[in-house]
């Protein structure tokens, strides 16, 4: 077949190196490693929001403009583990941390949230977890807004 003489209308398919492409890749080499990582995060939200600021070398400011979610609360999320939240500032973070699914629903997995994949709202949110690693929080909002869905972060400022 691979010596066979092309075939008129046949689709040839390659591999592009695109933005979307590289992330998946990256995600794909590295899964090893970030999957025995998942075992090792700490049991509480605050503990693990904590560990993976670090891992990426963000401060609270960096992730606030991130996540649009406000460096004050960022501070109470890391320190006060009853500190109330919404899945939208959750959601948020998962964007400015820029974690790939598995991980997004590892942090999500640590508050009292469920996403319910048969109701639109949730299902349109367990679409945005998957689109953490690659997209920025503003094109995600816009999107969110557009369709009349609340829109992820806890500053309403930034928004």
């Amino acid at each position: 077949m691979r010596n066979a003489a092309p075939v008129e209308n046949q689709v040839e398919y390659s591999f592009e190196l695109n933005t979307h492409n590289r992330t998946l890749l990256d995600q794909i080499q590295n899964a090893k490693r970030r999957s025995e990582a998942l075992r090792k995060y700490p049991g509480s939200f605050a503990e693990t929001l904590v560990a993976l600021q670090k891992e990426r070398k963000l401060s609270n400011k960096q992730l606030a403009d991130r996540s649009l979610v406000g460096e004050k609360t960022i501070q109470r999320l890391r320190n006060d583990e009853e500190y109330p939240t919404s899945v939208q500032t959750v959601l948020a973070l998962c964007v400015g941390l820029k974690l790939p699914l598995p991980e997004a629903e590892m942090f999500l997995g640590k508050t009292d949230f469920k996403l319910n994949s048969l109701k639109g709202e949730g299902y349109i949110y367990q679409c945005v977890m998957g689109a953490c690693a690659e997209n920025s929080i503003y094109e995600i909002n816009e999107m969110l807004k557009e369709n009349g869905i609340t829109p992820l972060g806890s500053d309403p400022d930034l928004q």
